[in-house]
């Protein structure tokens, strides 16, 4: 589970902005909408949701790529080259100072009911700083910390705490190499390495709204695919049944997969060669087939996300969704929101981190101050606050989608109606003369 995320110098995030899930004074037997915390540790309270409000380019999906950025950083900085370009690397570009300046990403985690920092600093080229640490007994103990992007053969470039034990200490690696995203996937790392780069691989999934994917694992295992058909049933899609079938792979498909690589080939091949055909109910009761494509856009998001939901909720890693309601019907957006808040649901602590334009998602009798952000810019960059740091005015049972609505919390569009039909009308009174 993520504790919080620190973020400075990266897209419209000039100053440094912490995003925080850790539910702050909650106790295990007397919280406010208690079960929508986690205690991993017994003690200290994790937020399984939150989501991001904002006006349009306010910054809100921003935040979601910079955890991408810190995923690309841990797991796939290993394909880079000597010299290469950091392709994450995105600095704030209004001001001359953060042109060139470095990236800072830190992130606070569980794994294994034990607490971890990670911490990396990148400019265009290298990486200038990079530390792991976790907290064995309640403060932090060193695992490695690294000062010098060069230098990965003595102590000056990487240092290593009396934790690290176990496995093979010294790789080599380029500056535009993050160590973790090195050493965590070779065989001959320490186990506990190992998993700290597979949680960064394997535990963080994203959803944005140019995502085109249709993930069919869940179709050769009965309870998952009993709860599909649940869920599609019942959020009113107007779909009864499904079931899938066979097909051939296109000539222009195969060509593309061979520059597919092998890790991800055969899941695409698999996937691929199954379709989902859908049954509507028609006046008599009799079940009628409808092909994908006369689906509407929402039930196609739907059934995109889905399977990602539940995946997440099994796995109990953490999903990243740009825009949860895009397509959807509000009472479908409290729905995803309820599986992961619901401890009946979400038995293995997963968390979802959304952006979205809606107000459903503000309700009090729902959701915990500290669940709800928003995100607003000024001068081009952007600052990030939960309604949990405004004053005491905004308490629990506070109406807070009123409040949002009537721009008393901020996070809203500025808009200026007055000059937008002043100038929208002398264009038509134009095209009208000219006519």
């Amino acid at each position: 589970m993520i504790i919080d995320l620190t973020v400075e110098n990266h897209l419209s995030i000039k100053e440094e902005q912490t995003f925080s899930m850790f539910a702050e004074g909650a106790l295990p037997d007397n919280s406010k909408h208690s079960d929508n915390i986690s205690f991993v540790d017994g003690k200290i309270g994790t937020l399984k949701t939150a989501g991001i409000l904002g006006a349009n380019a306010s910054g809100k999906s921003n935040l979601l790529h910079a955890f991408k950025a810190l995923q690309y950083m841990t797991t796939k900085s290993s394909q880079l080259e000597g010299g290469d370009e950091i392709p994450p690397y995105e600095p704030y570009l209004l001001c001359p100072h953060t042109r060139k300046a470095p990236t800072s990403l830190e992130v606070e985690f569980w794994l294994a009911d034990i607490r971890h920092s990670y911490k990396i600093q990148y400019n265009q080229y290298e990486i200038t700083y990079e530390s792991l640490f976790f907290y064995p007994k309640g403060k932090p103990a060193k695992i490695f910390e690294r000062t010098n992007p060069d230098n990965w053969e003595t102590d000056e470039g990487i240092s290593f705490g009396t934790y690290f034990k176990g496995g093979k200490k010294r790789v080599p690696y380029f500056s535009c190499n993050s160590y973790l995203a090195v050493a965590g996937k070779r065989a001959d790392s320490p186990a506990f390495l190992r998993a700290i780069y597979n949680y960064f691989r394997k535990q963080w999934d994203f959803i944005f709204r140019t995502n085109e994917f249709m993930f069919n694992f869940w179709k050769d295992d009965p309870e998952s695919l009993s709860a599909m058909k649940c869920l599609i049933r019942n959020t009113d899609l107007g779909i009864a049944d499904f079931e899938f079938r066979s097909k051939e792979l296109s000539p222009d498909q195969l060509e593309i997969l061979e520059e597919v690589p092998d890790e991800y080939r055969k899941h695409m091949i698999e996937t691929l060669k199954s379709e989902i055909v859908f049954m509507h109910k028609s006046e008599n009761g009799e079940l009628i087939e409808f092909e994908p494509g006369l689906e509407s856009l929402g039930t196609k998001r739907l059934l995109n996300s889905l399977p990602v939901i539940l995946f997440t909720l099994q796995k109990g890693s953490v999903l990243f969704c740009d825009e949860l309601e895009t397509s959807f019907h509000p009472h479908v957006v409290e729905l995803i929101i309820k599986l992961f808040n619901d401890k009946r649901t979400n038995q293995n602590n997963a968390q979802l981190i959304y952006t979205t334009h809606s107000l459903t998602t503000m309700k009090s009798k729902s959701m915990r101050k500290d669940q709800i952000w928003l995100a607003e810019k000024v001068g081009g960059k952007t600052t990030y606050v939960s309604l949990d740091q405004f004053d005491s005015s905004l308490r629990d049972s506070s109406p807070f989608e009123k409040w949002y609505d009537e721009g008393r919390l901020g996070g809203i569009p500025s808009i200026n109606f007055k000059d937008i039909i002043d100038s929208i009308s002398s264009v038509m009174e134009k095209n009208t003369s000219n006519a």
